[in-house]
């Protein structure tokens, strides 16, 4: 909704029944209500949002609260602040604290060119949202004796402090360009674990940090770092960049973060009128202060390369390979895993103007396995096939057949054929205002058949209103194992109108 020519106002709201019960406190709940302004120097959220910071600080989770972006000129402001959780419990468990979580960003700069910016995030979780409960050994030591209470939950309350510096430099007119990201973490794991009070520790964390966060014998500070190197000149263009996540760095403002790792990459390109040519790798390992008992690499290198031989043929062809490998002296433990992959794809195209569209071939070979002879089971070897084709019947009737095929091999099984057929078609009306689908298809692996059919009609009555309805069946037979065959019949009826 646009008011004045000047603000766009957008809501959204999904209501579901997962997540409500009687006590409301089994599980998180998934309702959202959102309410999005956004105009030329700024924008806000209010109710469930989800805002991206950076890799290091603030990406992929919902909070349920505001939010406020300003931009004037180059200046660079925002800040935030809600709910990321809340309590989940019962009599015998405890599954999450309610979790609020604050924090901002302000800088200077434009994101298409260079700037600068400084981020803090701050989440904790509330210790009163969950009674804490213990055991009572009373009964097997003399009553007159001071028992301390033993805590039996396996889920304790947490607590999370980041900074971070952002930087990009653009120069030479975007030929070569910088950034990268420094972030601090300070997280405690147990918020009831009791304050730090040795000083030769203390004395190492600065004042102004033991102002703001409490250190306790659960918590650990890190850092991570990112830094890459970009330089574009004509038609080559290379990448050049390093990680660094320590081992003790968490954010929870982040929906996942693999820490103790460490990697560098490349990336270049080589770009001309018909074709081509990209190259791809890195190196990745953990262990970064020599905590575990041995130290797990990951190697990658590919290269993939495109040509338009004609007018009308697009080929493309890939190679990769891969290794996963550690030094463990345990030959459970030892890894020696290595992958081989090679493609290739074929599209001839001549137009929807012609009977025949397009024909596209696509080809797969990939064959791992690990060195260790513990896990030689592990190995496999695949072949894959598939073709298919658009066929235009008319401006408004499509038919798209298409044959898959997986040839697949280990020490166990041996080689197993899966063949797939599936012919699909399309037809749309009223200026595309209906489009209706119909697809069948059949797939068989050995004794295994399975047919599945599907109906899908579409029809926009207008500019805000959509009527959608599917119907899809599904029947499935084992010929070694009768009592898993089974036929299922699914339909669907939906209406979306947009504000």
């Amino acid at each position: 909704y646009n008011i004045f020519k000047t603000v766009t106002l957008s809501a959204n709201a999904l209501i579901s029944t997962e997540g409500n019960s009687l006590n409301g406190s089994t599980r998180q709940n998934l309702n959202r209500y959102e309410l999005n302004p956004t105009w030329s120097w700024g924008s806000a959220h209010i109710g469930d949002f989800s805002k991206s910071y950076s890799q290091f600080t603030l990406n992929g989770i919902q909070i349920r609260g505001g939010e406020l972006s300003l931009y004037p000129g180059i200046f660079r402001f925002s800040v935030f602040g809600g709910q990321v959780q809340r309590a989940i419990y019962s009599n015998t468990n405890v599954k999450s604290y309610d979790r609020n979580i604050y924090g901002g960003k302000i800088g200077i700069g434009k994101e298409e060119s260079s700037f600068f910016d400084l981020l803090f995030i701050r989440a904790a979780d509330d210790r009163s949202s969950v009674k804490r409960e213990t055991i009572d050994t009373t009964s097997s030591v003399d009553s007159t004796q001071t028992i301390m209470p033993i805590y039996v939950s396996s889920i304790k309350p947490k607590e999370n402090m980041v900074v971070s510096a952002i930087s990009k430099v653009s120069i030479l007119d975007k030929i070569v360009i910088w950034k990268g990201e420094f972030s601090g973490s300070a997280y405690t794991r147990d918020l009831y674990a009791s304050k730090l009070d040795q000083e030769e520790t203390l004395s190492s964390i600065p004042d102004f940090v033991q102002n703001v966060y409490t250190p306790r014998t659960s918590t650990n500070v890190d850092i991570a770092l990112t830094t890459e190197l970009n330089v574009s000149v004509k038609n080559i263009n290379s990448r050049l960049g390093y990680r660094y996540i320590g081992p003790g760095y968490v954010s929870l403002g982040l929906a996942s973060l693999l820490n103790d790792n460490q990697q560098i990459y490349f990336r270049s390109s080589y770009r001309r009128k018909t074709w081509s040519l990209k190259l791809n790798g890195y190196h990745q390992n953990d262990n970064l202060i020599n905590q575990k008992t041995y130290t797990t690499t990951r190697n990658n290198i590919g290269s993939a390369m495109t040509i338009r031989p004609m007018k009308r043929l697009n080929s493309s062809f890939n190679v990769n390979y891969s290794t996963m490998q550690n030094n463990s002296s345990n030959s459970t433990a030892k890894i020696d895993y290595s992958n081989w992959r090679f493609g290739t794809s074929q599209v001839y195209s001549q137009g929807w103007d012609h009977l025949i569209n397009n024909i596209v071939l696509n080809y797969m070979y990939q064959t791992s396995g690990d060195g260790n002879p513990k896990r030689s089971t592990s190995k496999f070897q695949i072949h894959s096939l598939n073709l298919n084709t658009t066929i235009n019947i008319s401006t408004k009737i499509s038919i798209t057949p298409s044959a898959n095929f997986i040839n697949s091999r280990n020490p166990i099984y041996g080689w197993r054929l899966t063949s797939i057929y599936n012919i699909g078609a399309r037809y749309n009306a009223l200026k595309n205002k209906w489009i209706s689908s119909f697809s069948i298809g059949y797939t068989n692996v050995e004794q295994i058949n399975a047919w599945q059919v599907r109906f899908i009609s579409s029809l926009r009555v207008t500019k805000s209103l959509d009527i959608q309805l599917m119907i899809r069946s599904m029947n499935y037979k084992n010929a070694n194992s009768t009592y898993s065959n089974f036929n299922e019949y699914s339909s669907r009826l939906g209406l979306n109108y947009q504000l």
